[in-house]
């Protein structure tokens, strides 16, 4: 019952988090309404203190923890911490110094406690028997959110950075799909075979067009030319027509202010 509490605050500060500020209703709300949500919030935090307060007295006073305990600590922490290092990341780019130490001290503080948890497992190491399927299933929805998360932003315009992490992560992962499937038919495993040509063929596209963007990534070439006399003004030049009313010639045409 514990670890389903945890669970839920978790989703539920994720939800909140993924929130726009603009939802907030202000002054318009009637009375009730903003007491639902300072109720709501509060019992958000009071949750989130809670769960952290419990890994971190479970860690200082009890020396014998189980293997399920450790997983109920990475999983919890390693989401609260992915949260947090976003929201530093945010405040790192918006210039706010204050947001940036409080986040930047609760993300540390989870992965710590991320790192007791992988401790502790690698302590239990002994006792993980898990089974074949499970493990499969595991590895099956890590495949599949790598995927989509490369596939999901194909349609944009990338850069030389981008399209070389996309051929590295996606590179190994089409080898060793097409090894195993190789293996697979080998042994007449047909369907698995299938299964595991078709994960490295997607693989091997997406690291395909990593390469292709790292090699030919587009590059803009517009030029500007400052006419402000270094007061920060400037203006951009491009090819264009120009005429005086009877003749027609190639000239430059200067957009802008200056």
């Amino acid at each position: 019952m514990r670890k389903l509490a945890i669970a839920l605050v978790a989703a539920l500060l994720v939800t909140l988090g993924s929130r726009p500020a603009e939802a907030r209703c202000g002054q318009h709300c009637p009375p009730w309404l903003d007491a639902i949500g300072y109720t709501f919030a509060a019992g958000l935090v009071g949750g989130y203190a809670y769960g952290t307060g419990y890994f971190i007295y479970r860690d200082a006073t009890d020396d014998q923890q189980s293997l399920d305990y450790a997983a109920s600590e990475i999983g919890f922490n390693l989401l609260m911490g992915s949260i947090f290092s976003i929201g530093t990341v945010d405040a790192i780019q918006h210039g706010n110094i204050g947001q940036t130490a409080a986040l930047g001290a609760l993300t540390l503080a989870h992965g710590a406690l991320v790192g007791h948890g992988v401790w502790r497992v690698y302590d239990h190491r002994s006792e993980l028997r898990p089974e074949p399927q499970t493990v499969a299933r595991f590895a099956g929805l890590a495949y599949a959110t790598n995927a989509v998360l490369w596939a999901a932003q194909l349609p944009g315009r990338h850069g030389r950075g981008y399209g070389i992490a996309e051929a590295a992560v996606n590179a190994p992962l089409a080898a060793g799909l097409g090894y195993f499937a190789a293996d697979r038919a080998r042994g007449g495993a047909t369907r698995e075979a299938a299964l595991l040509g078709s994960m490295a063929a997607i693989s091997g596209a997406l690291a395909l067009h990593g390469a292709y963007t790292a090699i030919f990534q587009q590059r803009r070439t517009e030029e500007k030319i400052d006419f402000g006399l270094d007061l920060g003004l400037g203006a951009e030049v491009a090819p264009t027509v120009v005429t005086d009313g009877k003749e027609v010639a190639p000239g430059l045409g200067a957009s802008g202010t200056w």
